[in-house]
C-alpha cells in the first residue's frame, strides 16, 4: 500500500441532478438510482474547503453535466458553489491510499 500525495473531492449526484437529467433527451434507465461518486484528486494539503470548492467547482460542474449532454446551453445556468451543493453531495479528504502494486496511470481529458 502506498500513500499518494493527493487529496480528493468526492462528488455524488443528488436527486436534483437526476431531475435535471430527466429533462434532457436521454435514456434514464442508464442512470443508477444510487450513483457512485466521481473522485477528483487535488492537492494533498488544503485548509479551507470553501476556497477549495471555489477553485474547482467550474471544472467539476463541467465534467458532471457533460456526462448527460455536451450541449452547454442545456446545463443549469449561473454556476456557483451553491449550485454544486444543490446538485451534488460533496466530501473532501486529504488521504489517498493506493492498494495496488502496479503503477498509477493517467490520461489527459
Amino acid at each position: 500500500m502506498k500513500l499518494v500525495n493527493r487529496g480528493f473531492i468526492s462528488v455524488r449526484p443528488k436527486k436534483h441532478f437526476f431531475e435535471w437529467a430527466a429533462t434532457q433527451d436521454i435514456d434514464l434507465e442508464f442512470l443508477p438510482a444510487e450513483a457512485e461518486p466521481s473522485i477528483y484528486l487535488i492537492e494533498e494539503d488544503f485548509w479551507d474547503e470553501t476556497l477549495l470548492l471555489k477553485a474547482y467547482h467550474h471544472q467539476i460542474c463541467t465534467r458532471e453535466f457533460s456526462e448527460i449532454t455536451d450541449d452547454e446551453r442545456c446545463w443549469p445556468a449561473n454556476w456557483s458553489q451553491q449550485e454544486l451543493d444543490f446538485y451534488f453531495e460533496i466530501r473532501c479528504g486529504g488521504l489517498v491510499f493506493d492498494l495496488l502494486k502496479s503503477a498509477l496511470e493517467s490520461e489527459e481529458l
